[in-house]
């Protein structure tokens, strides 16, 4: 089962009793109860759009009836009583100002996450176009030329060599977890803290990890761990842990303070890279990111041993558009090593034209032995009509 690490289905109850009851602060009570009405069927996952079916999880709804809000707020500042109205011009313009800067977050900052919202507006107009439809009524889309592209965030990168530096900075406990976490690019804390010893296989003396569909964030999958496998059974081991036990157990926001220290104290205050985040800004989720150019640098380096789809797989990705995103973040190019490559095609070559000569030579000895033994038996057929020649003059003459 799914931990709620951040009590969010606590949350969105007592959001939806307070909205029902009262309204949403701030907010119209025509836009109060369209979006009330909004997000109680993405829960039970009517008028949804899209590929995915079923109800939505309590954090995607926390997060629905948050934005929605913050949206409808901003919209009722520019005349928008009624959300079922909104125009074009009134949707496109308010995105592009986000955009632009020129509205800010309550802290005062930039958004960094447009993209985010377009795609939480995009699906309330698309449940309310869904919702009119049944009724027999057409109602425009508005939102087929909003794009919902956000800037990547920024992350700490670390290489393997500075993951195993900081681990000094924690107990034998905590250096597991964290090992963990940079082997398997797992989701953390949510799928991280959602494990259970008995998602643990050792085949072939090797430890392998299943991340169910259920605590997944996209898909289930499962792979076998590099570097962190025996040290994982010791833990589980010496913590006298049971199947039904949960791997991990730790408070996300403690660990991330502890993680922006260490950080800070190892690496000092600069960048991670020149298109990273500062050391001092280090959290979980950083694990994820360095792990996943690791393994990328990997492929690379090893295409023979780890494929992209393989990479892919392990982080549970559905396609591969953060790896490209990694490859890019890493400078790599498309260059291919041409000399090593014709070596390699030549060494191809020669080793089926090899093969073709011994199986030619294979065949030929074939062919001779067989000849021999049609020689031998030809001989050996000789011989006995020799002898029975032999032996039949000699009875002719004894007869005589």
């Amino acid at each position: 089962m799914k931990v709620d690490i951040y009590g969010c289905e606590r949350r969105y109850a007592r959001w939806k009793e307070a909205s029902l009851a009262v309204g949403i602060k701030n907010i119209t009570r025509e836009n109060s109860e369209v979006i009330v009405e909004h997000v109680i069927d993405m829960e039970k996952g009517r008028n949804t759009s899209g590929a995915m079916k079923g109800g939505r999880s309590y954090a995607r709804l926390c997060n629905i009836a948050q934005r929605m809000s913050q949206i409808t707020r901003m919209l009722q500042e520019r005349g928008v009583s009624d959300l079922r109205v909104t125009s074009e011009d009134q949707i496109s313009n308010l995105f592009s100002d986000i955009r632009r800067g020129h509205i800010k977050t309550a802290r005062g900052t930039v958004y960094k996450s447009t993209g985010d919202y377009v795609k939480v507006f995009k699906n309330f107009w698309h449940w309310w176009q869904k919702v009119n439809r049944k009724k027999g009524i057409r109602v425009r889309d508005i939102t087929e030329d909003l794009s919902t592209a956000s800037a990547k965030p920024k992350f700490v990168y670390l290489k393997k060599d500075q993951v195993e530096k900081l681990l000094e900075y924690f107990d034998q406990d905590t250096q597991v977890t964290l090992l963990f976490m940079f082997d398997s690019i797992i989701r953390a804390p949510t799928e991280l803290l959602s494990l259970r010893v008995a998602d643990i296989e050792v085949r072939d003396d090797e430890v392998w990890i299943h991340i169910s569909d259920e605590i997944s964030k996209t898909s289930g999958r499962s792979f076998n761990l590099l570097y962190c496998g025996d040290e994982l059974l010791s833990y589980i081991k010496r913590k006298k842990l049971k199947p039904e036990d949960a791997i991990f157990d730790f408070s996300p926001a403690y660990l991330n303070r502890r993680l922006k220290e260490a950080a800070k104290q190892e690496f000092g205050d600069g960048l991670s890279h020149p298109s990273g985040d500062y050391y001092a800004n280090l959290s979980l989720y950083d694990f994820r990111h360095s792990a996943a150019i690791h393994f990328r640098l990997l492929a690379k380096d090893n295409p023979h041993l780890v494929s992209l789809d393989a990479v892919r797989h392990r982080a549970g990705w559905k396609d591969f558009d953060m790896l490209n995103y990694y490859t890019q973040f890493i400078g790599m190019d498309g260059k291919i090593e041409k000399h090593g490559l014709l070596i390699q095609q030549d060494k191809n070559i020669y080793d089926e034209t090899n093969n073709q000569a011994n199986g030619a030579n294979q065949e030929i000895l074939r062919l001779r032995r067989e000849l021999d033994d049609i020689k031998q038996f030809i001989q050996e057929f000789r011989q006995g009509a020799i002898l029975a020649k032999s032996a039949l003059q000699a009875k002719s003459a004894h007869l005589i």
